[in-house]
């Protein structure tokens, strides 16, 4: 049994398909979080990294202070 579960270890593994897939991004920034490495296989939808969100809080913030001004 032992000689039959060598054997078939050593049989050449199927070979995986897969697609290769190039992100970039359309806006500029700094990386804050990598969530996975390079080759890696992941679902749909996986969060793969993020990038800082200071700059539009900060941006976002001073929209929001702008409306109200111009509400009152």
């Amino acid at each position: 049994m032992f000689f039959m579960l060598a054997i078939s270890g050593c049989r050449k593994s199927q070979d995986i398909e897969g697609d290769y897939v190039y992100l970039t991004l359309a806006l500029a920034g700094r990386l804050e979080t990598l969530t996975t490495e390079r080759g890696t296989i992941v679902e749909a939808k996986t969060l793969l990294f993020a990038l800082e969100t200071d700059y539009e809080r900060h941006t976002l913030r001073q929209a929001e202070h702008e409306l109200l001004s111009a509400q009152a």
